[in-house]
């Protein structure tokens, strides 16, 4: 890290330069809010330099104390602002971890019901007399695929051909590849139908589910499967391995519960927040305790794969990857996604109530590599909640 070795006037201009770009930055008040603010102003600068993307965004929450940060540069050239939209990818499964966890508190689903239950023409929802349920697909033990293979949509929109005609078209001509539960396969074709059939389980889309459950209650207001034709302006350009920009592909009702979402780091604040809170004897906390409950040890699986990029899978829950705490690191629940040049990257530690979200807005291992290793790295270095 060249910054280390750099002259201390260098240090002292790259930290004001943090602060100056770090939109809504008060004041550090209290030892919490300072403690926080030192940590995380490094790590924007460890994002901007080491990292590197067009843009980036660095949310962090601690106890009472939280930090907004953005490096690069959106449209017109301005610095990203916290009310800039990206897409979080597949950290979209976790929202929809979310939904499913408030349904089973509202007495509407079970985690064990058959998929078949609420999408009851679905076709080779089983194998080998093993139904496929509802925990399988959050859990990424559903036997399908990681994609549903399609003849791209509207305007060469793949996202638009995942509906739900497709996957029974698909699921009527193909057996699953293992029995339901008993191994791990990273799947987006999976969520698509656990989507589905919450939307059916409720009456409703999924993309109304998701703001029943979700988006409304906690004020997301620009958390959706698309972004408002008001709000365009605020959305941050994404570009391909090569640089080129892409195009901004419309979402769709099922990819949003795979990996469509928009959102803006405000948002994310805000549910992070929601994620750290607890005690309150509400229904939030009722759902908190299912959502945040791995359902499955590493050990449970014949096999786990494609789930240890962003840190090794010891337990799988409703959408979150749960990583072991170590003398070094805390417990960790944390999900990983990368969509139409966006990718994304959230880690909670419960124990400290803390929690660290970064993105950045190109297509690159490399720079998601980096990316994700110093996520899990500032996370192990917060203090956590200070009494």
């Amino acid at each position: 890290m060249t910054f280390l070795s750099a002259t201390p006037t260098w240090r002292q201009a790259a930290l004001a330069l943090c602060v100056a770009t770090t939109p809504g930055l008060a004041a550090a008040e209290g030892a919490e809010q300072a403690m926080l603010d030192d940590i995380a102003q490094m790590y924007e600068i460890l994002l901007e330099y080491q990292v590197d993307p067009p843009a980036g965004v660095l949310v962090a929450v601690m106890g009472d104390a939280s930090y907004i940060g953005t490096v690069g540069s959106g449209p017109g050239g301005e610095p990203p602002a916290a009310d800039s939209i990206f897409r979080i990818g597949s950290v979209t499964k976790v929202l929809t971890g979310q939904v499913m966890a408030a349904m089973i508190a509202a007495g509407k689903i079970a985690a064990e019901d058959p998929v078949t239950t609420y999408l009851p023409d679905l076709p080779g929802a089983e194998l080998n007399g093993v139904p496929l349920r509802l925990i399988d697909l959050v859990g990424q033990a559903s036997g399908l695929p990681r994609d549903l293979p399609v003849e791209p949509g509207p305007d060469g929109n793949p996202d638009m051909a995942r509906t739900l005609p497709a996957i029974e078209a698909w699921m009527g001509a193909h057996d699953l590849m293992f029995e339901p539960g008993s191994r791990i396969l990273y799947s987006n074709f999976g969520f698509q139908i656990l989507g589905a059939a919450l939307g059916a389980a409720n009456g409703t889309s999924y993309t109304e589910a998701l703001a029943e459950y979700v988006t409304g209650p906690l004020g997301m207001v620009d958390t959706a499967n698309e972004v408002a034709p008001a709000a365009m302006d605020r959305l941050l350009p994404s570009y391909f391995f090569d640089g080129s920009e892409l195009p901004m592909v419309p979402g769709s009702d099922l990819v949003g519960a795979s990996g469509g979402i928009f959102t803006t780091a405000q948002d994310l604040q805000t549910w992070m927040r929601w994620n750290l809170a607890s005690g309150d004897g509400t229904g939030d906390d009722r759902v908190r305790k299912i959502y945040h409950a791995p359902h499955g040890r590493r050990s449970d699986y014949k096999s786990v794969s494609l789930m240890d990029e962003s840190g090794a899978l010891d337990a799988m829950g409703m959408g979150w990857v749960f990583m072991d705490g170590t003398d070094h690191t805390p417990a960790t629940m944390q999900k990983a996604g990368a969509h139409a040049g966006y990718m994304a990257y959230v880690a909670f530690a419960p124990e400290k109530q803390a929690a660290v979200f970064m993105a950045i807005n190109k297509f690159d291992f490399d720079m998601d590599e980096t990316m994700t290793g110093l996520a899990n790295s500032m996370l192990a270095s917060l203090p956590g909640a200070m009494d």
